[in-house]
Order: structure tokens, then C-alpha cells, then sequence
């Protein structure tokens, strides 16, 4: 079915999952070596916020593909990760005969890079997360934070947390305590000045002392496309009444007619 490998550019080669051997040409000479999928399942795309960590070249397919995932992370992998369509991936991506060294490495790599977030939040005090992952400049960034270990109601309230952008000028969001959830939640506009294709916010708490209580950060994916195409919906129609301010750029007054 023909040949499945990591795609261009060479940073997707630098890649953690991709990091089989310590030494960059070894490394590349091992995955110039993987062996080809017996199948797979097909799709059309990867989602906009996915890395495509392989390619099937000869239908421009993804076949291994990762991204962040709120607080955790994701794989995509549509072809078998072990036997069936991956037998020859399974038991021959290796040195020397039925030697699979390299696939068992790829997949210790890929429990460890998809597992990280997950071990490095148990040593945070405050862990913070955003409703979802794509926001576009102007919208407002849902974002919720909470103490890593149980806290009493009382506790909480002595907790003072904002939220900032850390490669943005902007003012300090406050969150405020939900004491139902024992979380703290704000709505953070995403400036319209944001000009790169991500951004960070960075979520601090400041105990009863004044002294930090712990901080955690929260990447934000930064969708530039035009706004008529994300919202394909029809506008309101027009009357020959005044439209009102939302649709009035879109609507053309009507005609007048000279008195004869």
C-alpha cells in the first residue's frame, strides 16, 4: 500500500514520540527504516489542532497523529499497533530478525509524552484548565482552576487567583471561588492583538500571607480564520424597518422613489 513515514518538516521529527535513538542520525536512519502497515482504517483530515506525526503520502493521509487535549493529550492511530495490519511493524522494526527494539521504544515513548501533563500535575499546587482548546482573538477563554489536594471551603477563601496572558499586555482576570465545585472560574477575553498561532494563560494563586500559593499554565490554540466562515448560519433577513445595530452593516436600506 505503499510507504508510511514521518512527514516534513524536520521538526516533526524532533518530536518526543519520534526520539528512538539519542543520536540524530542513527535516529533518522531508524525511522527511515519503519516498516510499511499491512492497512488502515481510512480518514480524510486531521482536526486543526493535531500534529501529524505520519503520513500516508500516496493519498496525503494521516496515519499517526497527536494534540493536547484539555489538561491530557491524544494519539490517533489507524492502523493495528500490534499484529493484523501491524505484524510486520510489530515484529520487524528492529536489528537483525524478529528483533522489534525500535517499535517497543516508540510505544514507551508515546505512553510516556501522552501521559507527562498527568504526572507533572500531581506537583503543582494549582491546576488550571480552559473549556476548550481552539479560541479565535476577541473571545472569551473559559477557564477554571483548582488545588491539587482537597481543600476545606474555609481554605479556599483565603486563596486570591487571577489569571494573565503571558506573552500579552493585558490586565489580570480574578477568578472567583465556586464553593459547590471547590474550583475557581473565570471568562478571560483573548485580546484582538494576539498575533501568533498560540498563547499562554497563566493561572496564579496568593495565599492569606501574600505569598505565592502555586500557578499553573494553560495553552491556548489561536484560530485566525475569518469569522463568515466559521458561522456558516444565513443572516437575519431584512425589512424595511430599521435593522438593528448587529445586522445593520449587512442590510442595504431600501429604495426611494421620487415624488413625480
Amino acid at each position: 500500500m505503499g510507504e508510511v513515514r514521518p512527514p516534513d518538516p524536520e521538526e516533526v521529527r524532533q518530536h518526543p514520540v519520534w526520539q528512538i535513538d539519542t543520536d540524530p542520525e542513527a535516529n533518522r536512519r531508524i525511522l527511515a527504516a519503519h516498516p510499511a502497515f499491512l492497512g488502515l482504517n481510512l480518514v480524510n483530515r486531521a482536526k486543526p489542532a493535531a500534529t501529524v506525526l505520519a503520513l500516508w503520502e500516496a493519498r496525503n493521509m494521516p496515519v499517526i497523529c497527536v494534540q493536547p487535549y484539555g489538561r491530557g493529550r491524544s494519539m490517533a492511530f489507524v492502523s493495528d499497533a500490534a499484529g493484523g495490519w501491524g505484524e510486520e511493524y510489530q515484529t520487524t522494526w528492529g536489528e537483525g530478525e524478529r528483533d522489534n527494539r525500535y517499535y517497543r521504544r516508540f510505544w514507551a515513548n508515546a505512553v510516556r509524552w501522552l501521559g507527562e501533563n498527568s504526572l507533572s500535575s500531581h506537583q503543582t499546587e494549582i491546576i488550571a484548565n480552559s473549556a476548550a482548546i481552539n479560541y479565535r482573538p476577541g473571545e472569551m477563554v473559559a477557564v477554571s482552576a483548582r488545588k491539587n489536594k482537597l481543600s476545606r471551603p474555609e481554605d479556599l477563601r483565603q486563596l486570591r487567583l487571577s489569571a494573565s496572558w503571558a506573552e500579552l499586555p493585558a490586565r489580570p482576570a480574578t477568578l472567583t471561588l465556586d464553593e459547590a465545585t471547590s474550583s475557581f472560574r473565570a471568562s478571560v477575553p483573548l485580546p484582538e492583538t494576539v498575533s501568533g498561532d498560540s498563547a499562554t494563560l497563566v493561572v496564579s494563586a496568593v495565599g492569606a500571607d501574600g505569598k505565592p500559593a502555586g500557578e499553573d499554565r494553560v495553552p491556548i490554540r489561536v484560530l485566525h480564520t475569518s469569522r463568515e466562515l466559521a458561522d456558516p448560519a444565513p443572516d437575519p433577513p431584512c425589512s424595511n424597518r430599521s435593522p438593528p445595530p448587529a445586522t445593520a452593516a449587512s442590510c442595504a436600506a431600501p429604495p426611494t422613489s421620487k415624488p413625480s
